[in-house]
């Protein structure tokens, strides 16, 4: 920094971009905080994404201004601190986050989803009821009012179907009807 600022005294500890870069760079972040400090007397924090050969590291730069009894600025103390883990955390954070509201919005999609099945069910079964009872009166399917009330049921019978898709979705369990001895269950 030297070169930059004459006046400042570098001592020959390590400087922050040959730190967090390359050994052989010799010329300073554009968003150097120690540059603005200088610049302004003022603290200054930068986040530094560092692309090692090996890795990628995180780096949060803090400046502040050392000055003389006269206010002028005779030193940069510069704090860096790796923050590569705590920005990982975060961003598992942030992930699992996201994935539990994402759980949270399908929870809810499937309660929707239940009470639309519930009362598309109850629709169903007046429909199908009275489709039923026409299929009395029109039971020959051969004529034009037995094939439309056919084609009621039909329809009806694919729409329970559809409902009762719905309805696994909803509880995420699967139903399966199965021909049952009431006896064999009394006992």
């Amino acid at each position: 920094m030297g070169m930059w600022f004459t006046n400042v005294e570098i001592s020959r500890s390590s400087i922050c971009y040959e730190v967090m870069n390359r050994k052989d760079r010799i010329d300073i972040c554009r968003n150097c905080p120690a540059v603005k400090t200088l610049k302004d007397g003022k603290i200054h924090k930068y986040v530094h994404n560092a692309l090692m050969p090996d890795e990628h590291r995180i780096y949060r730069m803090t400046s502040f201004p050392l000055m003389d009894k006269d206010n002028a600025i005779t030193t940069v103390l510069q704090v860096v601190e790796d923050i590569t883990e705590r920005e990982r955390e975060n961003e598992d954070k942030a992930r699992l986050e996201e994935q539990l509201f994402q759980a949270q919005k399908m929870e809810s999609v499937g309660r929707l989803a239940g009470g639309i099945v519930h009362d598309f069910n109850n629709i169903l079964t007046g429909i199908m009821g009275y489709a039923e009872m026409l299929m009395i009166k029109y039971y020959d399917v051969n004529t034009s009012d037995g094939k439309a009330v056919n084609v009621i049921l039909k329809c009806a019978e694919e729409a329970a179907a559809l409902a009762k898709q719905l309805l696994n979705f909803s509880r995420k369990v699967e139903y399966n009807k199965a021909p049952l001895c009431i006896n064999e269950v009394i006992d």
